[in-house]
């Protein structure tokens, strides 16, 4: 599947938090470049579908949304865990669990600024 990448795009990175039950976002990054936004896309694309797993924090190292603003939309957002093994496992509420190998995560890191 292949997006389209507007100059209007951005990526906000943050940090989760969790008080009382409820669940917020810190946001301290901004991406507007299209080739690094369209760089993200494919590697959210080719993230592979898995179960819920079994042991995983509450809260998830970052978070981060693909927010088109001239629609008032936001196209993509993911909490990301990092594991050990330099994977990561990445969750969005509507399409679940999802995993990256370790070369998807080491270049999503890079562009993240992680």
């Amino acid at each position: 599947m292949l997006f389209a990448c507007s100059s209007d795009e951005v990526i906000r990175i943050g940090t989760p938090h969790n008080s009382e039950g409820t669940t917020w976002v810190k946001f301290s990054n901004e991406i507007t470049d299209s080739e690094v936004i369209h760089k993200v896309r494919t590697i959210v694309e080719n993230s592979q579908g898995i179960d819920k797993p079994i042991l995983i924090e509450v809260k998830a190292d970052v978070f981060f949304q693909l927010n088109n603003p001239s629609k008032g939309i936001s196209e993509i957002d993911r909490y990301i865990w990092f594991q050990e093994d330099g994977s990561a496992i990445l969750y969005n509420e509507a399409v679940g669990y999802s995993t990256l190998t370790k070369e998807q995560t080491l270049e999503l890191k890079s562009i993240l600024g992680l």
